[in-house]
């Protein structure tokens, strides 16, 4: 199983925006730069992420994006369902009517369990939680020498 690269960039911008001072307004343009997603599926992803309540945008000269939610109160499984709807391991998982033998698989129930695990850790981290753990993946080699990098994931200068 592999998240969509929609879900994955919409993850980027969102935990972009929870760095922010609260009610700061972001331009998408430099949050795709900074990010490295390409700006028009950015504003495609903020569009939806906008529609499902989790950011506010201000239009003209001084506009732009920041959070409509505070950052403790969404998940990574929020965003990644407000992106790519229910996640789901397996077709089954979907819905009953979708597999002609779901009554009699011998691997449902494994599957049933797999998707609440990955759900449940999902759930259990939020914005503030990316945001605060300043998460760096401990084997990158590309990154562990880089005072940039770490600039901009610790917080300092």
């Amino acid at each position: 199983m592999q998240i969509t690269r929609a879900a994955d960039y919409a993850l980027r911008g969102m935990t972009y925006l929870a760095r922010q001072e609260p009610g700061k307004l972001s331009i998408i343009k430099e949050i795709s730069n900074e990010e490295g997603v390409p700006e028009k599926f950015m504003r495609k992803l903020f569009h939806i992420l906008h529609t499902k309540g989790f950011i506010d945008s201000t239009r003209g000269r001084y506009g732009g994006i920041r959070l409509d939610i505070a950052p403790e109160k969404v998940t990574m499984l929020d965003i990644i369902e407000a992106v790519d709807g229910p996640l789901a391991l397996n077709l089954c998982l979907e819905g009953p009517d979708l597999c002609a033998i779901i009554d009699l698989c011998p691997m449902y129930d494994i599957w049933s369990e797999a998707q609440a695990s990955v759900n449940k850790v999902l759930k259990q981290y939020t914005l503030k939680d990316v945001v605060n753990e300043n998460r760096i993946h401990p084997k990158s080699k590309k990154n562990a020498a880089n005072p940039v990098f770490h600039a901009k994931f610790s917080g300092s200068s």
